[in-house]
């Protein structure tokens, strides 16, 4: 590494930090069903046998999900889609979001170094970063001040390089919980982490075009056009249901926000969000509509019982992990993670040319 990075030492790559993707309920029971689910479906060992057959012959390769996608992207995304063996699942959405291209080290440093230069106290960008770092999964023990400082310090320090890497963007609320996941999946690889995340932002990738960049610029121009394409499907895929949100004056720029911005994790349970996340990078940004629309079709019989304070008390998360009994309660309203991933496969939806909206829009 440059002599720029020398002060960095500390927080090189380490290949011994394993997933940190379990674990996640913190002891609620609900939590330990959907795991165990996760964990133990019947066809969890011929899964992991296919992963193995496609992996083979780059058994010593650490780019073998990158290879062996290149070779059958098709098959890859199939078995994404079934669910990813922890074991390969940081390996395989690298792989996906072809992150491995963008991968370097040095950059990422010197980044930091831009950030460094930077007075904390008086700068707004550094502040609410800050502030943001200290109330993302405090009920996680990764991120927990009080159990282990190293999940806050490198969440703080990808977000910070994101600013300087992207200063007309900065940071806004919601990264924090992206990046948060990230480096939960990765098992704190911050370096890998932070280049997924532009990845991811930018659409660098095929499978992941145009990327969500605009949900986070001024005026959030693309999470507008959004909601005005979800809420086209909605009046489409559950018009009752709908013209009942309607009714209440419950739009969709009230309670969609933090599903879209946070891509599920601000609201769902983190096992829900692995296996969304498998499914929204190996079918693409549409898979988010879908889950949305499998979501609030499992609950319809429910919501459409609610007022106004009731849509907006179950809508607002079902995360049980926050150790809030309203939570707990929604959470367990909703059908299995793979029910609901299921439901929203067979939904026959599609996304338009949002780039060319997109245009549209910045002009």
């Amino acid at each position: 590494m440059g002599s720029s990075c020398s002060g960095h030492s500390d927080v090189k790559q380490s290949r011994r930090i394993q997933p940190i993707d379990a674990g996640f309920g913190a002891g609620k029971a609900f939590m330990k069903r959907e795991l165990k689910e996760l964990a133990g479906k019947k066809k969890t060992k011929a899964n992991l046998k296919a992963w193995k057959n496609m992996f083979g012959e780059y058994i010593m390769d650490y780019n073998r999900a990158d290879l062996s996608f290149r070779r059958n992207p098709e098959k890859f995304r199939k078995l994404c889609a079934k669910g990813i063996p922890t074991k390969y699942r940081w390996e395989v959405w690298m792989a996906l979001l072809e992150v491995n291209d963008l991968l370097s080290e040095d950059r990422y440093f010197q980044y930091l170094d831009e950030v460094g230069e930077i007075d904390e106290e008086n700068d707004q960008t550094m502040r609410q970063i800050i502030l943001d770092v200290n109330r993302s999964f405090t009920w996680h023990p990764y991120f927990d001040k009080n159990v282990n400082k190293e999940g806050l310090i490198k969440l703080k320090r990808c977000l910070e390089a994101y600013s300087a890497y992207n200063p007309k963007i900065g940071y806004t609320q919601g990264m924090n919980y992206i990046m948060g996941f990230l480096l939960l999946i990765s098992g704190g690889k911050e370096v890998e982490a932070f280049w997924f995340f532009v990845s991811l932002t930018e659409g660098r990738s095929g499978t992941f075009y145009p990327g969500i960049e605009q949900l986070y610029t001024e005026g959030f121009p693309l999470y507008y056009q959004y909601v005005e394409v979800f809420d086209e499907m909605f009046e489409e895929e559950i018009p009752d249901l709908k013209a009942y949100f309607d009714s209440l004056d419950f739009r969709g720029p009230i309670w969609l926000q933090k599903w879209f911005i946070t891509m599920f994790l601000y609201s769902f349970p983190l096992a829900y969000c692995v296996r969304i996340w498998d499914n929204i990078f190996s079918e693409g940004p549409i898979f988010i509509f879908k889950m949305i629309l499998s979501v609030i079709s499992d609950l319809k019989s429910e919501l459409l019982k609610c007022d106004l304070e009731q849509l907006n008390s179950i809508i607002s998360g079902f995360n049980s992990g926050k150790n809030c009994n309203t939570m707990e309660k929604n959470a367990s309203m909703l059908s299995s993670v793979e029910r609901l991933i299921e439901s929203a496969r067979s939904i026959s939806v599609t996304l338009p040319d949002l780039n060319t909206t997109k245009s549209e829009i910045e002009e």
